[in-house]
């Protein structure tokens, strides 16, 4: 049986999702059409999303720096900005695929 180890930071990631989930509108898909509702809630993630990966990418950034691994810094950099890049673009690439499909 695999025995179970306590990870603070999978758990800590994990509470960060579950927090802006539950902090983003449920309802606002009801109020109008799919489209309105569903960039109202992209908004409203984005706007916290975006600060949580700046949090995250400054404890790695210093980590790393403390740790004299420049190379980390470098590396992590790249990886927290293809995030907030892939979250800015969700918008037109589901406009995009909508678009081919229909």
């Amino acid at each position: 049986m695999a025995k179970f180890t306590f990870n603070r930071k999978s758990v800590l990631q994990t509470g960060i999702i579950v927090l802006v989930l539950l902090l983003s509108p449920t309802d606002a898909l009801a109020a109008g059409s799919v489209d309105d509702g569903g960039m109202r809630a992209y908004k409203k993630i984005f706007s916290v999303g975006k600060w949580i990966i700046i949090g995250k990418w400054a404890l790695d950034a210093i980590q790393c720096a403390l740790n004299g691994d420049y190379d980390g810094i470098k590396q992590k950099s790249i990886a927290y900005a293809a995030c907030v890049a892939l979250i800015i673009l969700i918008p037109s690439i589901v406009f995009q695929i909508e678009e081919f499909l229909s």
